[in-house]
């Protein structure tokens, strides 16, 4: 099986190349990934003689369909997540989060390949019961763990968003599952999956 991955230089997308690797023998992994400031090849140490990596942009429509063409899945993690950038530049968040999602979708479109977008709820949107999930482990990029490193931290308007941390392995996990398992029940076209855990709190729990 041939995996395109996109931000797989990133927090949740590198987990998931080093899962899969780690996991399926029979799987051939590609790397797409800007390396903007929240992805580095070090997040790949160990495994990037194993992989194919593209340095390049989602939103690049011709590199996206190139890559698409040789590959039986792609999973999509390459994303802007931290809601404050946004405001001050908000550019980088269209052009990869809308632009560069719509060249996937009109590339797996014109291929048929089977695609898979994960997602945080910055981009995918609030869930039902107003609980967004936030991953926390390995290579996690400052911005987003220096929230429990810091005795210092601060909260955004009256911190009552309401957020449930989450192992990042074990979301990879589920999605190694879903794209990559040999059972025939392993993951359906057109479905939905929210991967969550117990553990409700508000920003203001977080940090006080």
């Amino acid at each position: 099986m041939r995996v395109l991955v996109t931000g797989g230089a990133g927090f949740i997308g590198s987990n998931f190349v080093h899962q899969t690797l780690a996991t399926r023998e029979d799987v051939a992994v590609t790397v797409l990934d800007g390396l903007t400031y929240a992805g580095s090849r070090s997040s790949l140490d160990g495994v990037l003689g194993d992989v194919r990596f593209v340095e390049g942009l989602v939103q690049d429509g011709a590199l996206v369909d190139s890559l698409v063409a040789g590959a039986d899945v792609v999973v999509h993690f390459a994303a802007e997540s931290h809601n404050d950038n946004s405001l001050s530049s908000p550019g980088p968040f269209v052009q990869t989060n809308v632009v560069g999602t719509y060249e996937l979708l009109e590339a797996v479109r014109r291929h048929g390949v089977r695609y898979h977008h994960i997602s945080t709820d910055e981009v995918y949107g609030d869930l039902a019961l107003d609980s967004p999930a936030l991953h926390r482990g390995d290579a996690q990029h400052v911005e987003k763990s220096s929230l429990v490193r810091s005795p210092k931290s601060s909260r955004v308007g009256r911190g009552s968003t309401v957020t449930v941390s989450t192992c990042v392995t074990g979301s990879t996990s589920m999605t190694t599952t879903v794209e990559c398992g040999r059972s025939s029940t392993a993951g359906r076209w057109g479905e939905t999956y929210l991967i969550g855990a117990d553990g409700e709190v508000d920003n203001r729990g977080v940090v006080s």
